[in-house]
């Protein structure tokens, strides 16, 4: 399973719906995924009385899945982000998988990578993992920006050096 679906409704008899994507949640104890839904991103969410009625929950697979804890919490963590090396000196044609974590509280975070600072930053591939080939000897400024999926938490970007040798 890689989504939730989460339908909510209000006591004025209106639904709305949003996905919910595991892929990039936060990690609880064990096997438990911990995600968070930011009522700033509900769809037409503040059309309705915002009286929650009842919630239904379900997956994009055919599984079994338990629903361990519903909460209300005001998450004001901020973004932290880890990458596994700051420097890096490889051989023209290497490829090297490049890699980061990140604990954001209950958001859900997307992960984007820019190989190459001085054209400017921009999203080059996105994923918490990703490979990459130099194939171009230099210097390079590699630059991993981790988001809160809907925009509502100041961003994290950490870079790492590339020296690729002829």
């Amino acid at each position: 399973m890689e989504n939730l679906r989460v339908i909510l409704w209000t006591t004025d008899g209106k639904a709305t719906e949003l996905f919910l994507p595991l892929t990039s949640a936060g990690k609880a104890a064990g096997r438990w995924v911990r995600v968070g839904i930011p009522v700033a991103s509900i769809p037409r969410f503040g059309q309705t009385n915002m009286v929650v009625d009842r919630i239904a929950v379900s997956g994009d697979a055919r599984t079994i899945f338990y629903l361990g804890e519903v909460r209300v919490v005001t998450d004001s963590t901020p973004i932290q982000g880890f990458l596994d090396r700051t420097e890096m000196n490889l051989a023209r044609g290497d490829e090297v998988l490049l890699t980061a974590s990140a604990e954001g509280g209950y958001s859900v975070l997307e992960y984007a990578w820019d190989f190459d600072a001085s054209n400017g930053v921009q999203d080059d591939a996105t994923g918490a993992g990703v490979y990459h080939r130099f194939r171009i000897p230099g210097e390079y400024v590699v630059t991993c920006t981790i988001r809160d999926k809907y925009g509502l938490k100041a961003p994290w970007s950490g870079t790492i050096k590339v020296t690729v040798n002829p």
